[in-house]
């Protein structure tokens, strides 16, 4: 992935496809990816442009439409915390007690 600068749109970007009219879904999907510091680019769309429909994401060339949108960014939390977990020198104690 290449760095970008501030709104730039890099190759594989997640891009959070929303209608001019925003719906509290697209609204929620936006705040998840904000709070979990996830590189991404809201970008207002039309319908006719968006072959799954909106609010849509488009991650690396597959489409999420709005039906799998919860499940999707819920699944992208989850790793993006296990990610983070192991990614310091910090000592953790696994889920059965065992130290790392």
């Amino acid at each position: 992935m290449e760095c970008g600068h501030a709104g730039e749109v890099v190759d594989d970007m997640l891009i959070l496809h929303v209608p001019k009219e925003r719906t509290e879904l697209d609204i929620d999907v936006q705040r998840t990816l904000e709070d979990l510091v996830v590189a991404h680019t809201v970008k207002v769309s039309d319908h006719a442009s968006i072959p799954v429909g909106l609010p849509a994401i488009e991650d690396g060339g597959t489409w999420v439409p709005a039906a799998e949108l919860p499940s999707h960014v819920g699944e992208l939390a989850r790793i993006v915390h296990q990610w983070r977990r192991f990614q310091s020198d910090a000592c953790y104690i696994d889920d059965d007690g065992t130290v790392c």
